[in-house]
Order: structure tokens, then C-alpha cells, then sequence
């Protein structure tokens, strides 16, 4: 295949450049291709060197606007453009357009917009169950949530748990405006809008659907189940993905979404709570699952899903295999902040039956910091069973064998 594939920005599971993300997985399967790969990046630097070996080029420009990446990139006339990234899907999805690449976009849909607010007013508008919501500037001094308490705050165009929590009074809700309200930038140059979506707290269990869009046709690769830290906030610790459930109310539904959203093309990753109503929006991400969670979809479908995307936008129209099995991961996670003073049961861990993988990315004297979001995971567990619970269980048991000791800071 002679193609040039184009990222914009390399997706990094939870901000490490040492875990695997999608972005890697799918230029190594556009290597596999034999087609060429490129990244357009506000700073090469940034990724400090790592996988130099996967870019056949790096282009510089600025990510945050459409139109100067698709200057940059028009002379290598890339035959796909993809953002792993929810930061950059919407310069991707306008870039496309003005590229005219061959796969479609979908520039200007609220799916792509990165605004949760939009999201949930396409829901409304179409008559699709959703939860109870507002916005709330997090500049109000004196903020009050407009559907009561308890809520979820989250901001409008925020990823990775990044300053989400649980209020259950005015004063929560001012404080959560408050933490928000100082942040300076997502990373690379991604500066927040620094609004909050309010949204009553939704009871039930979190799941989501993975699949790829291609026009009207919506495909379910499967489901995932997932399992949070403890309120007030919500890191994901594990997750896992196997077939679909029985009950198809999430497929039909999750159809219904991308339909009222806009989303003509591309993987989506959809997080819900089945309510005793049924299912109802938490997240929808038009993007590949990210924290490393596709190596669970490939474990559980003996696919690639990073290659299977790459090879949709290069028009291959390929579909990823039904799911024979599930796979799970289970998060090393940082309790506290500190300094890393010893981490043992690491082969006790990759020696579990049922283990495929563990990965920690800290060594004795490395510091961890505690910032109550998804960048706390340092490393995880990845197993397979013969259902996700099982998967999960093995995954779970194998990260309780690794114990992480953690010199405090002293006092001053």
C-alpha cells in the first residue's frame, strides 16, 4: 500500500509517554500497511523522543486550529487524518474537510465539538434520554447547581477525569469552580474554556460500547464495564470489554446518540449509566477507547482495533472480529503523593494465570502526585477471561499482589 497516514498529536495513555496508547498501536499498524506515517505536533519535543522510529515525518504547526493543520500537511497529501486524542478531534475533523481526504468527517457536529454542553442539547432537542444538566461558568463566585444536589461536575471540554467530581452542596460546587477556575492548560498548549457541565448524579452501573461508524451504519465491536474510584472523584481503576450484553437497549441507544450528535465517521467510545429507566449519557468520546483499554478489545476479538481504525480511514472498510473472550485491565494507581520508597509483587503479578501483561512505569525514588485524575495511574495489570467479570477478577487479584511503599514528604 503506498498511503500516507496523518495523526494529529500522539494520544498518551494517561499523559506517559511509556504506556501504550492507540496512537502507537495504529502507526505500528500503518507500518504493518506499508504505508507512511506523520504527525503534525505543536512540539516535537514534547514526546521527547520515544518512538521516533514509527514517525516517517514530524510537522509543525498549530494543533488547536483547523486550518493550520491542514496548511501543514496539504504537501504530503495524507490519505487519512485521525485524532486518538479528544483534545485535537475537532481541528482533525476540520482539517479533513479542507483536505478533502478520501473517509468522511464530521466537522461541525456536536459529537466532534468537544463541548459536553452541545452534546447534551443535541440529546434534548431529538427527544433521547438524558440526564438533568446546565452550565455553570467557573468563574461565579457564588455558583448553585441548577438541577440540585448531589451532581456531577465536569468541564465542558475536559478528558481524563481532569477536575471531575461529585458536589452535594453549594460549597462543593464552589469549590469545584474554584480548582477549575486556576487551571491553566489540558497539556500542550490546550487551554480550557473553563466552564463546568452540571449533571444530576445518575444511579446505576457504568458501562460503555465500543464500536466504529461508517454513515449510517453503526458497528457494536462490544461492551465494557467499568469501575471508578470512590466519590468525590472518579479515576477509572479497571475496565473491561467482552461481547455484547443481552439486553441491546445500550446498542439501540448508543445509535440513537451518534445519530442526534452528528458523528459521520470514525471509532466512538460511549460511557453510560443504566438506570433503572435505561441507559443514559455520561460520555461520548468519537474516538478509540484510550488509557491503553484497545488491548483489552484486541485481547477479547484476537484483532487490532488501532489497525482496524487505520484501515477504515484508508477506505479498507475492515471490521474488527467478534469478541471470543474478554479481556480487563486493573490500574496501579497513586494513593498518595510522595516519593517511591518500594514496589514489590511484580512477578508474583505476571506469574497469576490468566495475566498477559503488567506494566509499572515508576522505580524506587520517582515521585508520585496525587492530582484526583485519571494522570494518578501509574501502571496496571491486563488479563483475559472467559467473561468480563472473570477477566476482571483475575486482573483485580493479580493488582493486589503489587505493593507500592511510599516515603511521605517530611514536614517543614
Amino acid at each position: 500500500m503506498s498511503a500516507t497516514v496523518a495523526l494529529l498529536e500522539v494520544s498518551l495513555a494517561s499523559g506517559n509517554p511509556s504506556l501504550p496508547s492507540a496512537s502507537l498501536s495504529a502507526m505500528r499498524s500503518a507500518r504493518a500497511h506499508g504505508a507512511k506515517t506523520v504527525v503534525a505536533t505543536a512540539d516535537p519535543g514534547f514526546y521527547q523522543g520515544k518512538f521516533d522510529e514509527l514517525v516517517d515525518a514530524w510537522v509543525t504547526c498549530d494543533t488547536q486550529c483547523g486550518e493550520s493543520v491542514a496548511t501543514a500537511l496539504r504537501a504530503l497529501q495524507p490519505d487519512a487524518l485521525i485524532a486518538f486524542s479528544d483534545l485535537f478531534v475537532t481541528q482533525a475533523n476540520e482539517a479533513a474537510r479542507l483536505l478533502g481526504v478520501r473517509h468522511p468527517h464530521s466537522a461541525g457536529s456536536p459529537a466532534v465539538s468537544r463541548d459536553k454542553g452541545r452534546v447534551r442539547a443535541a440529546l434534548d432537542h431529538a427527544g433521547i434520554a438524558n440526564a438533568r444538566w446546565g452550565i455553570i461558568e467557573a468563574s461565579d463566585e457564588r455558583p448553585t447547581s441548577p438541577v440540585g444536589y448531589p451532581a456531577v461536575v465536569k468541564p465542558v471540554d475536559g478528558s481524563g477525569s481532569w477536575d471531575v467530581r461529585r458536589v452535594t452542596c453549594d460549597q462543593d460546587l464552589r469549590d469545584a469552580c474554584a480548582i477549575h477556575a486556576k487551571r491553566t492548560s489540558y497539556g500542550r498548549n490546550v487551554a480550557p474554556r473553563r466552564q463546568l457541565l452540571c449533571e444530576e448524579e445518575l444511579i446505576g452501573d457504568l458501562v460503555s460500547a465500543e464500536g466504529f461508524v461508517r454513515g449510517a451504519e453503526v458497528e457494536i465491536w462490544g461492551h465494557s464495564s467499568r469501575a471508578l474510584s470512590d466519590p468525590p472523584f472518579y479515576i477509572e481503576t479497571g475496565c473491561a470489554f467482552g461481547a455484547a450484553t443481552a439486553d441491546r437497549c445500550l446498542d439501540a441507544y448508543a445509535r440513537a446518540v451518534i445519530a442526534a450528535t452528528g458523528l459521520r465517521f470514525g471509532a466512538f467510545h460511549m460511557e453510560v449509566i443504566l438506570t433503572g429507566a435505561g441507559p443514559v449519557l455520561v460520555e461520548l468520546n468519537p474516538r478509540l477507547i484510550g488509557g491503553g483499554v484497545h488491548q483489552c478489545i484486541d485481547l477479547a476479538t484476537g484483532g487490532d482495533s488501532a489497525g482496524t481504525v487505520v484501515a477504515n480511514y484508508l477506505g479498507l472498510d475492515q471490521k474488527i472480529p467478534e469478541p471470543g473472550m474478554s479481556g480487563a485491565i486493573a490500574r496501579i494507581v497513586a494513593a498518595e503523593s510522595g516519593s517511591v520508597g518500594s514496589i514489590s509483587g511484580l512477578l508474583e503479578a505476571r506469574s497469576s494465570p490468566g495475566v498477559v501483561d503488567v506494566v509499572c512505569t515508576r522505580s524506587v525514588g520517582d515521585t508520585l502526585a496525587v492530582t484526583h485524575s485519571n494522570d494518578d495511574r501509574f501502571g496496571y495489570v491486563l488479563a483475559v477471561g472467559d467473561t468480563r467479570a472473570a477477566a476482571q477478577d483475575v486482573a483485580d487479584a493479580a493488582a493486589a499482589l503489587i505493593r507500592v511503599g511510599v516515603d511521605l514528604p517530611k514536614a517543614s
